[in-house]
């Protein structure tokens, strides 16, 4: 067996220690602000207080719009990373 603290092995033995599960969910919120968090707010426009991410019509391997700076096509669907976005009076 693998020595390792990764997510995948070590939650099929989340049963054999109380700290297992604290671990696992310690481990996703980090990735989650390592990947979204901190990234995103380097990314905020000084001026407008907003992010504007490239989008990309062409480039893609697949052939599909991509974007970039920051990937928003790769964020989680969960309610409380959506509820971050917020469209302006009038917007939708």
């Amino acid at each position: 067996m693998k020595k390792s603290v990764d997510i995948k092995v070590i939650e099929p033995q989340k049963e054999k220690s109380p700290l297992i599960p604290i671990f696992i969910g310690y481990k996703k919120a980090a990735i989650l602000v390592g990947t979204f968090g901190e990234k995103f707010l380097d990314l905020i426009n000084p001026k407008t207080g907003r992010i504007h991410a490239n989008f990309w019509q062409l480039g893609a391997d697949t052939g599909r719009l991509s974007s970039s700076d920051p990937n928003l096509q790769n964020l989680p669907r969960d309610a409380t990373t959506r509820a971050c976005f917020v469209a302006e009076k009038g917007h939708k």
